[in-house]
């Protein structure tokens, strides 16, 4: 199956929550019938702990949702879905995985975020999702802070190139998040609504 990707910028934390909710909505269409395994890449302060947020709020997790940078991980139950965020930054090899109580994350109804993935990668079952965030500026924005060549509101381009949003109202603080989305395994009709979703 080929790669699908989807680029998009996010204006700043609340952009990012809500790209992680959008995210949530559309996958927990297929999470009952199957286990999902995402995996959040993007440099120290890019937002994959706040884009987790959104994306397990949407899903009704409610509370304090902590980082799982020293627990490793952090498991939560909503409805019939068991969701856990794992933070892998500071394991050492895939051994370590085994320590962790992770079992059946191959059953339906078992979703699993993984931040700094590639730590453990060769462990963890392939991704239906992976995720990349990395602050940028506003693309519509040229280094002087005037608006450049591009067309007005245009932030996300689909996998086969064409513009995929057209919002006006974006904010304009000049520095924000690319968020990257890529797939191999999601269906295509899931992808295009994922795309819908998230622009």
């Amino acid at each position: 199956m080929r790669e699908l990707t989807l680029n998009t910028w996010l204006a700043d934390e609340q952009a990012t929550r809500r790209a992680g909710a959008q995210l949530a909505e559309t996958l927990v269409q297929v999470a009952h019938d199957r286990a999902l395994t995402v995996f959040v890449r993007g440099n120290l302060g890019a937002g994959k702990s706040t884009l987790v947020r959104g994306f397990l709020s949407a899903l009704g997790v409610s509370g304090v949702m902590p980082s799982p940078t020293y627990s490793l991980v952090e498991p939560y139950e909503v409805a019939d879905l068991r969701l856990f965020h794992m933070d892998a930054y500071r394991m050492g090899d895939a051994v370590e995985l085994d320590y962790l109580g992770l079992d059946d994350l191959d059953e339906p109804g078992t979703m699993l975020l993984v931040e700094w993935p590639d730590h453990v990668r060769d462990a963890l079952p392939a991704p239906a999702l992976e995720i990349e965030l990395e602050v940028a500026p506003d693309p519509n924005i040229d280094a002087h802070g005037d608006h450049g060549e591009a067309p007005t509101g245009t932030r996300s381009v689909a996998s086969s190139g064409t513009p995929v949003s057209d919002d006006t109202d974006m904010l304009r603080s000049g520095i924000g998040r690319q968020l990257t989305l890529r797939s191999r395994l999601l269906p295509g009709s899931l992808w295009a609504q994922l795309e819908r979703a998230i622009n």
